[in-house]
């Protein structure tokens, strides 16, 4: 279980993501939504996820491949530091850019 200060995830140990709360940009859904029940992150389906961190703006998930994926709310410019390039919004899971990390 991870809480970020307007969402909570849970991760399942067959590695799904599931996320409910109010903060669309952390839902992982691609739509601004306030979600009362979890509800299971579709762009991560495919993925099993053995890390998840969620905090007030965004959140990340490892998989057990070593995949990292980010999204969340790029008004701080979160999304910049980690190889999106941007501080635009991203509200579904994308995958980091490690071009950059040696």
């Amino acid at each position: 279980i991870s809480c970020g200060d307007y969402a909570t995830g849970v991760l399942t140990q067959d590695g799904k993501v599931y996320i409910c709360g109010g903060n669309a940009y952390v839902m992982g859904q691609g739509r601004s939504s306030t979600e009362k029940e979890l509800k299971l992150v579709s762009k991560l389906e495919s993925e099993k996820v053995i890390q998840l961190k969620i905090k007030k703006n965004y959140a990340y998930a490892v998989t057990e491949d070593g995949k990292l994926y980010g999204w969340g709310s790029g008004y701080l410019g979160v999304n910049q530091g980690f190889g999106y390039g941007s501080t635009q919004s991203i509200n579904t899971p994308t995958l980091v850019n490690a071009s950059g990390i040696s």
